[in-house]
């Protein structure tokens, strides 16, 4: 008789395992949906036609991590090393001659203006040129034109090829 029982016991424990098996594999593919997106906001396409407009002899990167910009040791690793940056100008040798971070008018939390004081160090440290523009209202054309003039992105050791 105890052979009957333990034997229900363990086809009860399977199917009841079956059962919450089966279900977990329906929410895994069954609820969950993908769609494209388009992988810059529009703020971020309107600075992204500007730049290459006002530098057609540059490449432009968009979003690009902070380990690909700068190499980070130390304690900074851990809270740098997902950081990314809005736009990398680079020579066509794929030399950084400077970032451009689009600033929101978003309330900074200390956490956040503690990863922004490590990002202008760290660059500073690279002796990366950040130049730091409103996201909203974006510089003009003529504004940026200017801005590039005064800074090393027109400094002729770097229009190497």
């Amino acid at each position: 008789m105890a052979i009957f029982l333990l034997l229900g016991l363990i086809i009860a424990l399977a199917a009841s395992t079956a059962i919450v098996y089966f279900k977990w594999q329906k929410n895994l593919h069954g609820e969950v949906s993908y769609k494209s997106r388009k992988p810059m906001t529009t703020v971020e396409q309107t600075m992204y036609r500007r730049l290459t407009k006002l530098l057609p002899d540059r490449i432009i990167l968009a979003q690009v991590g902070m380990s690909r910009c700068v190499s980070i040791k130390g304690p900074a690793f851990n809270t740098l090393y997902g950081e990314r940056v809005d736009f990398v100008i680079c020579n066509k040798s794929m030399q950084i001659i400077a970032i451009v971070e689009l600033q929101d008018d978003r309330e900074i939390t200390p956490r956040r203006r503690k990863i922004e004081e490590l990002k202008e160090h760290a660059f500073d440290m690279a002796s990366i040129q950040v130049l730091r523009w409103p996201a909203n209202p974006l510089p003009s054309e003529a504004y940026m034109a200017m801005e590039f003039q005064n800074s090393l992105l027109y400094d002729t050791r770097l229009m190497v090829a």
